[in-house]
């Protein structure tokens, strides 16, 4: 299951590098699923996997490039969603 949701969010993220596609997940609400998917609760749960955190930053930063999208992401909180992820990972890499 966890390799389908990856494939998935993978599928999204290269998507979501086309500007005409990005607006439209954008639109679809898929910023909203992303920073499901980062939130603390979702962390705790060791759900998803660390590849399938890693691919939702991947595609949030990609819908950011986009006005819209970076208004939606600080909506939802993103940025500080983003922040966290970084540290956590540098944290696990041991780089800080």
């Amino acid at each position: 299951m966890s390799s389908l949701v990856v494939t998935l969010l993978r599928l999204v993220d290269t998507l979501a590098a086309a500007p005409r596609c990005a607006a439209a997940l954008v639109k679809a609400g898929a910023v909203r699923v992303f920073a499901a998917l980062l939130s603390p609760a979702r962390r705790r749960q060791a759900l998803p996997s660390s590849a399938a955190r890693r691919v939702a930053c991947s595609a949030m930063a990609r819908l950011s490039v986009d006005d819209e999208g970076a208004m939606v992401i600080g909506r939802e909180n993103g940025v500080h969603l983003l922040a966290s992820m970084l540290l956590e990972h540098a944290h696990d890499d041991g780089l800080l």
